[in-house]
């Protein structure tokens, strides 16, 4: 019997790689084809950094026989499953549905599992932090105005509803892009708050899915930091609104708790708290 193969394209950064890489191993598993992503190869997206920090248990070698049949994918295109192609299959879009995968979700649990030595510095910077017994991760995705004018800043009052979710003494676990601003932001919210800093994008995604809750903005790193969070009475407080248009339900899993969401007017002063390090400014 020849051996088919299945691989896709990558558009973006960490948190869309996740969707495409989840989706072509998914269908791999469904159709007894070998899945690799010689793309990981790549220096754009942060593809090679990813290769070797996230996806490292994954084959990347190129297939001996050409990719000839493609499937596209947009963001709200309605099929759950990608057809079955008798021929070596390349897969292009974006995939950000669960229903590609879940059935999946062990595999990808063990195959997305953090790089020993991110557990080891973790284990290490946050020891206290991994052993509470009541951590909530929020994620604030500020975007830029200029360059994300799709995806809507959801404001303060999205965190101010979230957290009210949480009763009790819950320590709120804060990772942004512009960190800085949510220092100065959080302040008059009530709260036990502390600000995650310094580390690249496999850590903060780890740490994040290491949380025993997750309150996700409307990002692609978060959801999957949230999706691979393992504890069993983990609670996912999500925004029901993603893009400025677009479905949900496909989008989150069925679980989640959507919090409506008013948007507000793109904060003036985020400018001046541009933070170009931060690990997952682009990590979406």
């Amino acid at each position: 019997m020849t051996n088919r193969y299945v691989s896709c394209s990558f558009i973006g950064q960490l948190g869309n790689q996740l969707f495409m890489i989840a989706a072509t191993l998914s269908y791999a598993w469904d159709h007894r084809a070998i899945a690799t992503f010689p793309g990981l190869h790549d220096s754009n997206y942060r593809l090679s950094y990813n290769r070797d920090r996230i996806f490292f248990r994954l084959n990347t070698f190129q297939p001996p026989t050409p990719l000839i049949k493609e499937f596209a994918h947009t963001y709200w295109y309605p099929v759950h499953r990608i057809p079955y192609c008798e021929d070596n299959l390349f897969l292009t879009g974006y995939y950000q549905s669960w229903h590609h995968f879940h059935h999946h979700r062990e595999k990808l649990l063990s195959l997305f599992a953090p790089h020993p030595d991110t557990l080891d510095y973790l284990s290490q910077k946050y020891r206290d932090l991994l052993h509470h017994p009541y951590t909530v991760a929020i994620h604030v995705r500020t975007y830029c105005l200029r360059d994300h004018k799709a995806l809507p800043f959801l404001g303060l009052d999205y965190i101010k509803d979230s957290i009210k979710l949480f009763p009790g003494s819950p320590q709120f676990v804060v990772f942004s892009d512009r960190i800085n601003w949510c220092k100065k932001h959080f302040e008059p919210l009530e709260g036990n708050f502390i600000f995650i800093e310094g580390n690249d994008g496999g850590q903060d995604l780890a740490l994040m899915s290491l949380c025993k809750h997750n309150i996700i903005a409307n990002s692609t790193f978060s959801w999957w930091a949230a999706y691979l969070n393992q504890h069993d009475q983990k609670k996912v407080v999500a925004p029901a609104l993603v893009y400025r248009s677009g479905p949900t339900h496909h989008f989150y899993c069925p679980e989640w708790i959507q919090i409506p969401v008013t948007l507000q007017p793109y904060p003036e002063d985020m400018r001046a708290y541009d933070e170009v390090s931060q690990s997952f400014d682009n990590n979406d």
